[in-house]
């Protein structure tokens, strides 16, 4: 795990009053008892009655080994010089020689924190970030039993996710299923990376259903009449790539289409409603915020994407999975639709522990009850779904021990 603490310079002046950091981010290092303040063990009995999530953002670094007994000596000096600046210095673990080993501490480089764990998500608006607050808060109601935090990463998806693991700046990340073979063989847009051989599965959340949204006027019943015109979807999204493979599977091309245009997704709903483009597509978990407030601009209804052909790739690709949008959850539809999509996934490498997978996929499986009652789009979520459903890498050995000891698989 890469959790950075970065230390603060120790103004060594008499009357000490201020300990200056280095950088913004949160610190970790344990607080300095002054007399009448409470103990470190008092204020972190009160910090483990509340299992929210922590919210960090992680700067970069290597790690500098046997930082504990730096930290001991800058902490018992600071106490030395701040209650009796005028007598010598005779605290454990402090003398001249120790002294001028902490003037030479390259304060650049990071303290590692191995009692932390990062779940890179998503952005703040989305569905991720909640799903991957949703997994730290049920790893820290047994903080004291695991002897684990966890904090919750927002970033700008699963692109950068898969980087920053690669990298060794998340310890998991929230992950669309499609884009963990195209990283773990090294293809697609990963192809000057090379092979991610490193990746590993944990389990799958929610599904994120390929949504097409038109117009209730526009006489578009059913997926092959969307031959005419239609918005692919904004370059480097979820939606325009998996856009990409149903155009593969119907065997259509951009000439299959009137016109074939890019928008972003809040430019999307506009444009519909304002009939310059016929279809809008979205790879959402659902209840979406999002469709929600899109669809109740103008008279709109969701088309199903669900055919043999569609039902045919899915057999054959493990990354997709046939879903349904619940009835009931959008302005005018009242019954389950069908369509085609991928899993949201949580992903590690095999630099993470065992005992740490280990604990954290313990965490979500032994209270999934109240795991699903943390999110809309958990609400459907089944044990046997979450346990390979989308996956198309390698197991972790850690999240593999749980699942042959319940019995889940063999």
């Amino acid at each position: 795990m890469k959790r950075v603490v970065w230390f603060c310079f120790v103004s060594l002046f008499i009357n000490i009053e201020t300990v200056a950091c280095a950088q913004s981010t949160p610190t970790y290092l344990p607080p300095i008892n002054l007399p009448g303040q409470k103990t470190d063990e008092q204020m972190n009995n009160r910090q483990n009655e509340s299992s929210s999530p922590e919210v960090i953002t992680k700067p970069s670094g290597s790690e500098q080994p046997k930082q504990e007994s730096i930290t001991q000596d800058i902490r018992q000096t600071f106490l030395t010089l701040k209650n009796n600046v005028s007598k010598p210095i005779n605290a454990p673990n402090t003398n001249i020689k120790e002294l001028d080993k902490l003037s030479k501490i390259d304060l650049k480089k990071p303290y590692i924190d191995d009692n932390l764990i990062t779940i890179g998500t998503g952005p703040i608006t989305g569905v991720y970030y909640p799903a991957g607050g949703a997994i730290c808060r049920m790893m820290n109601r047994k903080r004291n039993e695991t002897g684990l935090r966890c904090a919750v990463e927002s970033s700008p998806g699963s692109i950068y996710n898969l980087a920053a693991l690669r990298n060794a700046e998340m310890d998991f990340a929230i992950v669309q299923s499609d884009w963990q073979e195209y990283a773990f063989d090294g293809t697609y847009i990963f192809e000057k990376q090379g092979p991610f051989e490193k990746l590993r599965y944990v389990l799958s959340l929610h599904n994120e259903a390929f949504t097409m949204v038109v117009r209730k006027d526009s006489k578009i019943a059913k997926l092959d009449d969307i031959q005419g015109k239609v918005v692919i979807g904004y370059q480097g999204t979820g939606a325009r790539a998996t856009m990409e493979a149903l155009m593969r599977i119907k065997g259509w091309s951009i000439s299959t289409f009137k016109s074939a245009t890019e928008l972003k997704p809040e430019e999307q709903i506009e444009a519909l409603c304002n009939r310059k483009i016929d279809v809008m597509v979205v790879l959402a978990g659902h209840p979406s915020g999002m469709l929600q407030d899109a669809m109740s601009m103008c008279d709109t209804k969701i088309l199903s994407v669900d055919d043999l052909l569609v039902r045919d790739f899915v057999a054959k690709n493990y990354e997709y999975s046939m879903t349904k949008i619940p009835g009931g959850l959008y302005v005018g539809e009242t019954e389950d639709i069908n369509t085609f999509g991928l899993k949201a996934l949580l992903l590690t490498t095999t630099d993470t522990s065992s005992e740490i997978v280990y604990e954290v996929t313990k965490s979500v499986f032994e209270d999934l009850n109240n795991f699903k009652k943390l999110h809309p789009v958990f609400v459907n979520l089944e044990l046997s779904a979450m346990i390979n459903e989308g996956r198309a890498i390698p197991i972790h050995p850690g999240a593999m021990k749980y699942y042959q000891e319940k019995g889940y698989v063999k």
